[in-house]
C-alpha cells in the first residue's frame, strides 16, 4: 500500500471490482450475508486522481478490517 493523505484510507491496487463495489467481502470474497461496513480504501485512477470506495467485510473479517 502506498502512503497517503488521510491514515484512515488504504490506497489499493490491482482489487477485484467486485470486492470494490461492496458486493463481496473485501478480505475474503465471501458474498454470504451479512456483510457489514469495513471502513474505506482508495484506488488510483489518473495521475493524481483517486477514487474513494467504502467496502465490506464478512462477519469472520469485519473486525480486521476497522
Amino acid at each position: 500500500m502506498a502512503e497517503n493523505s488521510r491514515p484512515d484510507l488504504r490506497i489499493v491496487e490491482g482489487v477485484d471490482p467486485t470486492r470494490l463495489h461492496g458486493e463481496v467481502c473485501f478480505v475474503c470474497g465471501s458474498a454470504e450475508p451479512p456483510l457489514h461496513p469495513a471502513g474505506t480504501v482508495e484506488t488510483r485512477v489518473g495521475e493524481g486522481v483517486v477514487r474513494r470506495w467504502d467496502i465490506v467485510a464478512c462477519t469472520e473479517h469485519v473486525e480486521l478490517e476497522r
